[in-house]
């Protein structure tokens, strides 16, 4: 196994910096030595065709989505690297091992890894997560339920119609909609009186 990397404290700041008040600074904690988990994601992308390709993307983890997989929760990550801020922050896949490198990273890919950041610093992340991953260490295959049944699809686009809105039951219609089908309606003795 790699060796592990400190971790950051949670609240504790970077070495030689002021103490800023909770907030005001979402960075102020941020060291290039901090620990994220980087995911590698089974995605798919729609072709010029319309048919789906495979993509892979680089993700960052959040620490109670990696605890989610490590109780069996379905993923469709295929492999799962501890790395520090200072190995992705410049988005260079040839720091990262080699069943990451022909991947790219995901959209909005600094704001969300500086987000997952976070998470590793607290304290349940420190004392019950890290030391199933190291820095360095890459788990896949057996380690967690892969699952890309429920495909994720990069790049297509829903358009929300009419058809998407839910019907609602007529008796708690708050619209006035069995009004207007009334009023188009026919009378059912006048349809019998021009069938007879």
């Amino acid at each position: 196994a790699a060796a592990r990397a400190p971790r950051c404290a949670a609240g504790e700041p970077a070495e030689g910096a002021e103490e800023v008040p909770y907030g005001s600074d979402v960075d102020a904690n941020l060291r290039p030595d901090c620990f994220l988990a980087l995911g590698l994601a089974h995605c798919f992308a729609l072709d010029a065709d319309g048919k789906l390709q495979d993509a892979f993307v680089l993700e960052p983890i959040p620490a109670g989505a990696y605890e989610a997989m490590l109780c069996g929760s379905k993923t469709s990550y295929t492999h799962v690297v501890g790395v520090t801020w200072e190995q992705v922050e410049a988005m260079d896949v040839d720091k990262l091992p080699e069943e990451f490198r022909a991947a790219s990273f995901a959209e909005d890919f600094e704001f969300r890894a500086k987000a997952a950041l976070r998470t590793w610093q607290r304290p349940h992340a420190i004392e019950k997560l890290t030391p199933e991953l190291g820095t360095g260490d890459v788990r896949g295959g057996e380690d967690f339920n892969f699952d890309i049944s429920n495909k994720r699809v990069l790049n297509h686009v829903h358009e929300v119609d009419d058809s998407d809105n839910i019907k609602q039951d007529m008796s708690i219609d708050v619209y006035g909609r069995d009004k207007d089908e009334k009023a188009t309606k026919p009378d059912a003795s006048v349809e019998e009186l021009y069938n007879a």
